[in-house]
């Protein structure tokens, strides 16, 4: 073997690429006992790697692929070698023929790093955010790269111990973020390392986490699908009193005005939202309690016309998701159900929002906040609001009363008395429109009463 090593001559890139693939191919009937003669076919391998024939250098990465497993930790010595002339190849794009290589070269260049990782794991932590990186910054994303991902992606995540593949796969995501590259990859690798590691694990390595998920928020789109993923994977590993500092962190990295301008703001606030959001869903009456540190900036939103990126959307969403999960009277409290409705009452009679949404929000609202007294400051305002000048104003308070009546039934049937009268002039309105929804309200209260409401019309 080292016989052929030396006879190799590399500006000969036929039997050049013959050969590699000779000593590659040994390696499949060589037993590690027998794994010494390849030690000395190195060095001219790694000499391979920087000749300008691609598919030489091709054939260069998968023998050494072939290689390293046989080798094992023999290949230690040449491990910072062997990694930073892999991270350093060049993969430009150019000509179709080249660009066809140079996908070849990106894949087998992924599938060696994958390879290292299952062949000497407990030697690839220093490397192995680079290697991540590598996998993210090839010019292209064919079939057989994207194989390769994914195989390096396991690797990643079966071999290495969690909190050196936590921290690694964070140096990672901050790497990307410098280079302006995308972090999915990086982030999906990081949630599959947190779904297998200890809450021991991920608690120590908060302080480098947090501050990364933080600057892909900034940085990219808010509502990553991604990153919000990896989150909520961190969160179910942590109980509430690691996670509740941490929501307090994200919530004052948000909502700080002075700190940011406008646009970040919001791009910020988004984020804290569509994460919350996730938080709602997964963790349901859970996480409920959380939306005090949340409300005061909630209503603020709100009651900004302005809907801008859908932010009002999403804290409407947040909204109806912890009043249909409060299971310990959370909305009951005066301070702040009183707050909540009239911000909602608002929104209703300017029709900022989709009628139906908040009309829904507010049933959801006095459903979970149920008292004589919440019933009662939400009718009464929106008879007012039925007897505006403002027809949307009209039309929307009347679309809220028909979900009252058909959510509640008998629960709201105790405020026809007051209703009557109103309803009576609305039916008599030369607005068609106004009318017409009147007239689906009356229908809907009969129902409820099961006769007609002709004699308290008349």
């Amino acid at each position: 073997m080292p016989d052929i090593a030396r006879s190799v001559k590399l500006d000969d890139t036929i039997s050049s690429q013959l050969a590699i693939d000779a000593i590659g191919s040994l390696c499949a009937n060589c037993s590690s006992d027998e794994a010494d003669i390849f030690v000395a076919t190195l060095d001219m391998i790694l000499e391979a790697y920087k000749q300008s024939n691609k598919d030489l250098v091709v054939t260069a990465v998968i023998a050494m692929s072939r290689i390293v497993p046989l080798l094992g930790i023999r290949i230690v010595p040449h491990l910072p070698t062997l990694v930073s002339q892999t991270l350093e190849l060049r993969l430009d794009s150019g000509a179709q023929r080249e660009d066809q290589v140079n996908d070849l070269l990106a894949a087998a260049a992924i599938n060696f790093f994958a390879v290292l990782l299952e062949s000497i794991p407990a030697f690839m932590p220093t490397y192995a955010a680079d290697v991540i990186v590598f996998a993210v910054r090839v010019p292209r994303f064919t079939e057989q790269i994207k194989m390769a991902q994914v195989k390096l992606q396991e690797a990643y995540t079966d071999c290495l111990r969690s909190k050196g593949a936590i921290l690694s796969a964070v140096e990672a995501i901050n790497q990307c973020m410098d280079l302006n590259l995308s972090s999915a990859y990086v982030l999906s690798t990081l949630e599959k390392v947190l779904s297998k590691s200890n809450r021991v694990d991920i608690t120590n390595c908060l302080e480098s986490i947090v501050p990364a998920f933080l600057c892909v928020f900034d940085n990219r789109a808010g509502n990553s699908p991604e990153c919000i993923s990896c989150l909520m994977q961190m969160v179910l590993k942590l109980n509430d009193t690691t996670f509740r500092p941490i929501f307090g962190r994200m919530y004052n990295w948000a909502s700080d005005n002075n700190a940011i301008d406008d646009e970040k703001r919001v791009r910020r606030l988004t984020a804290f939202y569509s994460s919350f959001k996730q938080l709602l869903l997964k963790l349901k009456s859970i996480i409920t309690q959380y939306y005090a540190t949340a409300l005061n900036t909630s209503i603020e939103i709100l009651k900004n016309a302005n809907n801008v990126n859908g932010l009002n959307d999403l804290v409407l969403e947040t909204l109806r998701l912890s009043f249909k999960n409060d299971a310990e009277d959370f909305w009951q409290l005066e301070t702040r159900f009183t707050p909540v409705a009239n911000v909602l009452l608002d929104l209703l009679e300017r029709s900022s929002l989709p009628v139906p949404e908040v009309a829904g929000a507010l049933v959801d609202l006095a459903t979970t906040a149920s008292s004589a007294n919440h019933f009662k400051s939400i009718n009464e305002r929106l008879l007012v609001m039925m007897r505006s000048e403002s027809v949307v104003s009209q039309t929307a308070a009347i679309k809220a009363q028909y979900m009252f009546y058909t959510s509640m039934g008998n629960e709201w049937i105790t405020f026809l008395p007051q209703s009557v009268p109103v309803i009576g002039e609305l039916l008599e309105t030369h607005d068609e429109h106004v009318e017409n929804e009147t007239r689906l309200l009356v229908k809907a209260i009969e129902s409820i009463l099961g006769e007609s409401m002709d004699k308290y019309l008349s």
